[in-house]
């Protein structure tokens, strides 16, 4: 029975991280999104979305290590090929999981922000690639070539790329030590 519950309730908290990581996709169909126009990235909904996706790769990373912790402990006890290869299968299996729903909801997100701030830019483009010499003598466009490079740096979102990459990099190491650990034992 305690297996039993263990299943039914590791089964909704998987159904709950995907679904969790389904959302991101849906808001990129939605072309009628309603967004911060001047700072997309920083519209309170997305700096939510964010704020909840750090909490489940946090959430994520602690449940990576300890089932790699259960199953070096448990590689030690049980001796059959079955387990063995339970042990095995399972961290990697969470390794992928917690890569996919800590990591692509940001790249989804960021897609998100990039398009609103495409659509933005859109008609100041030509403009700019090619600015008539009028154009460039006119007093403004010194401001407006930096409002368009300050538009072009609003692509990033409120949780940096260096803290993904961080989270990545730890999370492929803890497997990597696991497996070096698993299989030179």
């Amino acid at each position: 029975m305690l297996v039993g519950w263990f299943g039914f309730t590791g089964g909704g908290v998987l159904y709950w991280l995907l679904t969790v990581a389904e959302v991101p996709f849906r808001l990129l169909r939605c072309r009628e999104l309603s967004m911060s126009w001047l700072d997309p990235a920083h519209t309170p909904a997305v700096k939510e979305a964010c704020r909840l996706y750090a909490l489940v790769a946090a959430g994520m990373a602690t449940g990576v290590i300890a089932s790699e912790v259960a199953a070096a402990v448990l590689a030690g006890v049980l001796r059959s090929p079955v387990a063995s290869a339970f042990l095995t299968v399972f961290p990697v299996l969470a390794v992928l999981l917690a890569l996919y729903v800590a990591v692509q909801p940001y790249a989804t997100l960021s897609r998100l922000v990039r398009r609103h701030v495409d659509t933005i830019l859109g008609p100041m483009l030509p403009q700019l690639a090619r600015p008539d010499s009028d154009l460039l003598a006119a007093p403004g466009f010194e401001d407006v070539t930096k409002t368009y490079q300050y538009f072009r740096s609003l692509k990033s979102l409120p949780i940096r790329t260096g803290w993904i990459l961080q989270y990545v990099a730890g999370i492929v190491t803890s497997l990597v030590i696991f497996l070096a650990q698993k299989f030179l034992s």
